[in-house]
């Protein structure tokens, strides 16, 4: 693993992936401005992360597969290591670790305080492009997204705006985030998994409005878990959401109903 330093950042990358926003999507990030007001914590833009390599050139064959990894704000708040006095500490390497150890090129960033999250989805939509490009299939590639991570892996799902991706949305989609991504008119594609605890009722909620309102979703499945760790679920790599996600990255859309 290898991790830069915080605050060395290619802003000039970020800049032109910013400036490849097409006019829909810039109309989108004028909308984005009423709806980051819900998220008052993440609307401050920040373009500091720590970028963390867990992949090759070689990896980037097109019958790898790959995972692209938004872990939740409390990283952003803290960097690493990130504890909460209630759940604990948020074990970002160990997440991705086990992610690599199913066999998956994993994409990971440690975002910086306030991160934009505008900013950092057409980032993913960016990487994700270049992936695409070097010959990797859409159904190889997978979002997995934990909290604000999931909120991110939202907006580049409207930003790619692919039904050949595959989504996995852990412990998203609270009411005041679902009213505000359908006021919004944020539509979600390809493939969607959700994943929450039963407990985790107030960061968390069911995404289905917004699905419904999502023509271009090909697959759908909420899984609700009961682990009583409720928000603290994002936190470790607990098989309760590794399992059923990296399933859900790992079969072939074909097989699916």
């Amino acid at each position: 693993i290898q991790t830069a330093p915080a605050g060395l950042v290619d802003h000039a990358m970020l800049r032109t992936s910013c400036d490849r926003i097409s006019g829909d999507q810039q109309t989108l990030s004028l909308r984005l401005k009423g709806c980051c007001a819900v998220f008052a914590l993440w609307s401050v833009a920040s373009c500091t992360f720590e970028e963390v390599d867990h992949y090759s050139a070689e990896s980037e064959l097109s019958n790898q597969r790959h995972i692209i990894y938004l872990h939740g704000r409390i990283v952003e708040d803290q960097g690493l290591p990130a504890i909460s006095p209630r759940f604990g500490e948020y074990q970002f390497h160990e997440i991705v670790s086990r992610l690599e150890r199913a066999n998956f090129a994993v994409h990971a960033e440690i975002r910086g305080a306030d991160a934009d999250p505008l900013m950092h989805a057409t980032q993913v939509a960016s990487t994700i492009s270049r992936l695409i490009d070097t010959g990797v299939e859409g159904s190889h590639i997978t979002i997995i997204g934990a909290s604000k991570g999931a909120y991110i892996a939202s907006l580049a799902s409207h930003i790619a705006d692919r039904n050949d991706l595959n989504f996995v949305l852990l412990a998203g989609c609270s009411t005041g985030v679902v009213d505000s991504m359908i006021e919004q008119e944020i539509e979600l594609h390809g493939r969607v998994l959700t994943i929450r605890d039963v407990l985790d009722t107030q960061l968390a909620g069911s995404c289905q409005a917004v699905v419904d309102r999502s023509p271009e979703v090909t697959d759908f499945q909420q899984l609700v878990v009961n682990t009583g760790l409720e928000h603290g679920l994002i936190f470790r790599p607990e098989e309760a959401w590794l399992t059923p996600s990296i399933r859900w990255a790992s079969t072939p859309v074909s097989s699916h109903p």
